[in-house]
């Protein structure tokens, strides 16, 4: 069976299933985010002295959280604006988005990881390893949809197709880029992958239609 997109269906309650098995994805991913920040067990005679102190060690898994919360919300909200356009899918479609979901699901490893071991150069490279692939395949799903507008809208304008290119390479860049930079930075390496979010409206700012 050739993998004609006439064979598919067109926009409408196909393409809408498509994204909210997605959404459903996401929401269960970031749920899980928060599955590893648990009220620290201490026995009672310990309370007093050790309460604050488990507390405080929470502080870098809270982090993680934050950083991957935002991080995961942010593809989803791209997710959305990538899929706006979309028309009609075929079989390589499905399977870019299928790869795409494959690393949205183990986003809460690397920030499990991070959450524990902040200082560790390892962790900061497997946490940019998989967010520069998660950011790369929704890349690979918008080039792959709007290249001669295969799979989207004609009324899409080569100007929106751009700026959506560039806001799709963005947080792979970055997150490459954060790694040689880790070896210097440090723990303080999330600068750089908070950074993607300026870098983002100034490109929307640049495109602005």
């Amino acid at each position: 069976m050739t993998d004609q997109i006439e064979e598919w269906p067109s926009a409408g309650f196909r393409v809408e299933r498509l994204t909210l098995f997605s959404d459903a994805i996401f929401a269960f991913a970031m749920t899980l985010l928060a599955v590893n920040i648990r009220v620290p067990e201490i026995a009672q005679e310990l309370i007093s002295s050790q309460l604050n102190t488990e507390l405080a060690n929470l502080g870098p898994k809270f982090i993680g959280y934050g950083l991957s919360f935002f991080i995961s919300a942010s593809f989803w909200i791209f997710y959305h604006r990538v899929f706006a356009n979309v028309r009609r899918y075929d079989r390589t479609l499905i399977w870019l988005n299928l790869c795409f979901l494959f690393f949205i699901v183990l986003i809460p490893f690397p920030s499990d990881l991070i959450g524990r071991f902040i200082s560790q150069e390892i962790s900061i490279i497997v946490y940019s390893v998989f967010m520069a692939a998660t950011g790369l395949l929704l890349s690979l799903i918008w080039h792959y949809a709007s290249s001669k507008h295969r799979l989207i809208d004609k009324s899409v304008s080569d100007l929106k197709i751009r700026r959506l290119s560039f806001r799709t390479y963005i947080t792979p860049i970055m997150f490459l880029v954060s790694i040689p930079l880790s070896f210097a930075l440090g723990a303080f390496t999330p600068v750089v992958w908070v950074s993607v979010w300026p870098l983002g409206i100034l490109i929307d700012r640049h495109y602005r239609e």
